[in-house]
């Protein structure tokens, strides 16, 4: 009974104290939030709701704390809470719970909520126009969904990106796995700093330093700040470099809008180690900042000086006999009354890329391309790159590498680490645009060139640059056994694989998964061979990665669920045939084939419904992948990232597979098919020697990865693999 009061009088001295606290965490959580120092603001929520829990006023600031962070998802959820439990909800909460549906895709939902902030603010909110922008990009976003598909897009993972912002990614002239950036991240020279430049390390902002990144054998090297004679106590973005790299330019300013532009040639001389300011045609003090260095004479460049079409907009100025010559405006195809900024002018001198927030865009700023008429003069009306490329949130910076294959850009998108963060575009078609050089060399001077030959007559035409064979489950327990048919997914020329013919086959696969828990499928993606050489294998996986995603958000545990892209090396149908071209060869190789696992026990019977091809249509590769999963066999893996691995020259004519589990979340490329583990640790040796260190042998059975459980409870049906248990770590 005394122990009992004791705890008592000791819950009545403690409880005081805990609401104190509490008070401070909120009160020091409220001052960052009105800092916008959200990170620090959410830390401080969390602490405080663990104290107070029932406590629902930190909701809203706690729930745009994590939309500002990045954890669009969580900040949904929890704005979602306030606005549904309040009669007449805050028009705080209305804009940022649309913003939060515009950042989820989820457009429609989006948009409603806009105009109820609309109908809840007068004529004079200040927030008024742009959500009536924001309303139309919401329309945008849903004439996008289901479009073709350009590129495959990956975040460059932590090794590069922060929580910070990541932006300016430029690869370098001389070496193309080389990429320099700029982010505000922990470390940096300047450390936290108030918007006039003084330090503040309590309500501060990390200033932005310029850094450089290797890839080396497909993962990013972690980012060297660039010398503290560049680096410094301001934000330092990096914009460009001339054709040999000698030279580079970058901004400097107290904030990203205003400030200089200089040039440093990377001299080690007493008399250069300072950067001198750009002699040119823009004006940084007036927001000039963002522009492209073409073929060392020629600036593409972003501008609010008089007499545009409003706001930030495009201007070319060029080199000649010493000077610059008068910027001109790009015009009302390309520039808007909103901004239009980072361009970038393809090799061809014909292809401008650039971002705009004009309300034909999706997010914020989007992605758009242009393409100059070297018959009409003029460029064509900018078109939307489109998703994957962009996404609801803001996606500038957008430049393609010198092969056109890929393309670095910065994005706030969901999913991110934090900010804006940087990505790559991996395009499933090169870019010609990036492999041919005009005559002449640029747009601007096609008027002149075209008269030239005009007046000499010789003005002439625009040159522009398989089946699967049935499984069937023993009966169990006298149960009668259930047949279950299902056919491979194939996919269109639009790489569109969520499309109408497949939907109901992947409702069917979900519904048979949730039906039948302790099974899985494994989802293998071929391709035609149309894809680019380096990106076969990856392509193929995100196609399986496509279907994936679908039967997650139908319910599917993502553990039922196995990944895995074989390229082009097993297409269904031949190509060409004695009598010619078979026309339907791409629609049957495109495809998604797929088995299911772990159904032991399970009274079922899977068929797998065949197409009606012809025996001389059909090909060897093709009939031969399923009997080749079949059984024990070994692979070599040579790397595990989360992006897409450049195979070796030296190794592309070897058999590969890329995979990827729930347990994993980057990819597991393999090579090799060995039937006995000798051979395949010979293998592995000689990759080793060559200079592929951290190599190991992989057992697979029918077709899926063997656990070392599995394996010993196999080994007396397969003695070989007593090799690979006495080599492998306990």
């Amino acid at each position: 009974m005394r122990l009992a009061f004791l705890c008592f009088c000791l819950l009545l001295t403690f409880a005081p104290q805990a609401q104190i606290q509490g008070k401070k965490i909120k009160s020091t959580a409220d001052l960052y939030f009105s800092k916008q120092k959200y990170v620090e603001a959410l830390n401080l929520y969390q602490k405080f709701q663990r104290v107070e829990p029932q406590d629902e006023s930190i909701l809203s600031p706690m729930g745009i704390s994590y939309l500002q962070t990045g954890n669009v998802d969580q900040g949904l959820k929890l704005l979602r809470r306030v606005v549904g439990n309040s009669k007449k909800p805050a028009t705080e909460d209305l804009f940022f719970l649309g913003k939060a549906y515009h950042l989820s895709g989820s457009f429609q939902e989006a948009a409603s909520i806009f105009k109820s902030y609309l109908a809840a603010v007068d004529d004079k909110d200040e927030r008024r126009a742009m959500v009536k922008d924001m309303i139309r990009r919401c329309g945008k976003g849903l004439q996008m969904i289901g479009t073709d598909e350009i590129a495959v897009v990956e975040n460059l993972g932590e090794s590069i990106n922060t929580v910070g912002d990541e932006i300016s990614p430029i690869i370098s002239p001389n070496y193309n796995n080389k990429l320099y950036f700029s982010s505000g991240r922990f470390g940096n020279v300047g450390g936290m700093r108030d918007q006039e430049g003084k330090s503040d390390e309590l309500y501060g902002f990390y200033r932005t330093d310029m850094f450089s990144s290797y890839e080396k054998a497909g993962k990013w090297t972690v980012p060297e700040p660039m010398p503290n004679l560049l680096n410094s106590s301001r934000n330092d973005v990096i914009l460009d470099f001339t054709n040999n790299g000698q030279v580079l330019f970058y901004f400097k300013g107290n904030d990203l809008v205003s400030g200089e532009i200089l040039v440093d040639s990377f001299s080690t001389q007493e008399t250069s180690l300072f950067s001198k300011s750009f002699k040119g045609p823009l004006n940084p003090q007036r927001g000039d900042i963002s522009f492209h260095f073409f073929n060392d004479s020629i600036l593409v460049f972003s501008s609010r000086m008089d007499g545009g079409e409003g706001g930030l907009d495009l201007y070319i100025s060029t080199w000649n006999a010493g000077n610059w010559s008068t910027p001109q405006n790009l015009g009302p195809n390309i520039n808007t009354p909103y901004d239009e900024t980072t361009p970038f002018l393809a090799k061809d001198g014909r292809t401008l890329y650039f971002s705009s927030n004009a309300p034909k865009s999706m997010g914020g700023l989007d992605v758009f391309s242009s393409k100059y008429s070297d018959n009409s003069e003029s460029w064509s009306t900018a078109r939307n790159l489109g998703a994957p490329i962009n996404s609801p949130g803001d996606d500038n910076f957008f430049r393609l590498t010198k092969d056109g294959l890929k393309a670095y850009f910065s994005s706030e998108r969901k999913g991110g680490f934090g900010n804006q963060d940087i990505y790559v575009a991996y395009f499933k078609k090169e870019r010609a645009e990036q492999l041919v050089t005009s005559r002449p060399i640029t747009f601007d001077r096609v008027p002149s060139f075209r008269r030239a030959q005009r007046d000499a007559g010789t003005l002439v035409g625009e040159v522009n640059p398989g089946q699967i064979n049935p499984v069937i489950i023993p009966d169990s327990d006298g149960q009668p056994i259930k047949t279950f048919k299902f056919r491979s997914l194939y996919i269109n020329q639009n790489d569109q694989v969520i499309g109408p013919g497949n939907i109901q086959e992947l409702e069917k696969i979900a519904q048979f998964l949730q039906a039948y828990p302790a099974s899985a499928v494994v989802l293998r993606g071929h391709g035609d061979g149309s894809s680019p050489n380096d990106f076969k294998l990856y392509f193929s996986i995100k196609r399986s990665e496509k279907a994936s995603q679908y039967l997650l958000s139908k319910g599917v545990n993502p553990k039922q669920l196995y990944l895995q892209g074989f390229g082009d090396q097993y297409p269904i149908m031949k190509k060409q045939i004695e009598s010619g071209p078979k026309l339907n060869a791409e629609k049957y190789n495109r495809r998604i084939d797929y088995e299911f696992i772990g159904l032991a026990g399970y009274p079922v019977e899977i068929v797998m419904e065949k197409e009606k091809v012809r025996d001389n249509y059909l090909d060897e590769r093709g009939k031969s992948f399923l009997s080749k999963q079949k059984g024990l066999i070994y692979r070599i893996q040579v790397s595990a990232i989360s992006q897409n691995f450049y195979l070796p020259e030296n190794l592309r004519q070897e058999e590969w597979i890329v995979e990827k589990s729930g347990s994993f979340d980057g990819y597991k490329y393999q090579l090799g098919y060995f039937t006995d583990y000798k051979s395949a640790v010979n293998r592995k040796n000689q990759l080793v020697g060559s200079g592929m260190a951290g190599c190991f042998v992989v057992p697979y059975m029918n077709g899926v990865t063997l656990k070392r459980s599995d394996a010993l409870r196999l080994m007396e049906q397969y003695p070989d693999l007593q090799y690979y248990l006495s080599d492998s770590p306990q």
